[in-house]
């Protein structure tokens, strides 16, 4: 449900979404795809976004591509662990808001 709302809002202001079941899949797409910018939940089977973020930031050709990671969780705590794994921009669900999430990425693709 959640990747359907991200996929809506972004498509709906004119981004090309590509979609992946969990962290495994899109690190598999992402190394056959190009793409400019990753939307990830942190709960995902597989791999979670975290690992997913750490292991985009470690990778030798994609480790600038930007990570936007959108979670429930909303801890200070958690937040901190989502950037410190690399991520560019940490929205929680609770707070998101479309303009919130748009603002993110098209600064992040400017």
């Amino acid at each position: 449900l959640t990747r359907e709302l991200l996929s809506s809002l972004l498509e709906a202001v004119g981004y090309e979404i590509i979609n992946a079941q969990d962290g495994a899949e899109a690190l598999d797409r992402l190394g056959r795809e190009a793409v400019d910018l990753v939307v990830s939940d942190l709960e995902m089977p597989k791999v979670d976004g975290l690992e997913l973020t750490r292991r985009l930031k470690s990778h030798p050709t994609l480790h600038t591509l930007p990570v936007v990671i959108v979670t429930t969780r909303g801890s200070e705590t958690d937040r901190r662990k989502g950037m410190e794994a690399g991520a560019d921009g940490y929205i929680t669900k609770g707070d998101l808001v479309r303009q919130d999430l748009v603002d993110v990425v098209s600064r992040l693709l400017a």
